[in-house]
């Protein structure tokens, strides 16, 4: 299996795997796909039968890892409470049926980038819904085997034991105030029920 960034293989790279091995699943990932119509609309027009896997971390995990990731590039000068009270405030000017690219793309978007469904819709809209498959970072990091068989049955590919799995680009950072995992667990609540009905499946992201 081949996977590729865009942005350092080419045609002839890929050619020449597919070569050597007489066999090659190509790949690429890029997370800002999720949110834009105009990408899922060309993959959907030039790859129909395409193959999506979407990995989701608990949204409030997500947002504060990002928020985290703002305050070392010293992008971000507010506090964490600070940040999301502004953008909530920010979303509360938008009704949910007019989210739009920008809502997702926005700097310092970090509950929007957690309304997962909004942003899945466009693809279940567009892909059948048995060539989406929709994994979770917590699932692959309470057993990242299973979680990687899952990965080798969607692709139909044979499964490879993986010897001694890593976990890599973790940062150490203060926890989130309980408080404010509290108020975030209610907020994203119905977003959560409105995803885990999208995808059919549930995770354990109340808490």
């Amino acid at each position: 299996v081949t996977f590729v960034n865009k942005e350092e293989s080419t045609e002839e790279d890929i050619s020449k795997k597919i070569e050597n091995t007489g066999f090659s699943i190509t790949g690429e990932d890029t997370p800002f796909y999720i949110w834009n119509p105009i990408t899922a609309k060309r993959i959907q027009k030039l790859l129909p039968n395409v193959k999506i896997i979407s990995q989701l971390r608990n949204p409030i995990d997500r947002a504060y890892s990002n928020y985290q990731l703002g305050v070392r590039e010293g992008h971000e000068k507010l506090s964490f409470e600070q940040s999301i009270d502004l953008e909530l405030k920010n979303l509360e000017k938008e009704t949910p049926d007019n989210y739009r690219i920008e809502t997702f793309s926005r700097p310092f978007s970090y509950i929007s980038k957690g309304l997962y469904a909004r942003q899945l819709q466009i693809w279940f809209d567009l892909f059948p819904k048995e060539n989406i498959l929709i994994t979770s970072t917590e699932e692959m990091a309470f057993n990242p085997q299973h979680f990687m068989n899952k990965i080798f049955d969607f692709l139909n590919i044979s499964k490879y034991d993986i010897k001694n799995p890593q976990k890599r680009k973790s940062e150490n950072y203060p926890k989130i105030k309980s408080e404010t995992r509290k108020l975030l667990i209610e907020y994203f609540k119905p977003y959560n029920e409105e995803l885990y009905k999208l995808i059919g499946k549930s995770f354990d992201w109340d808490k």
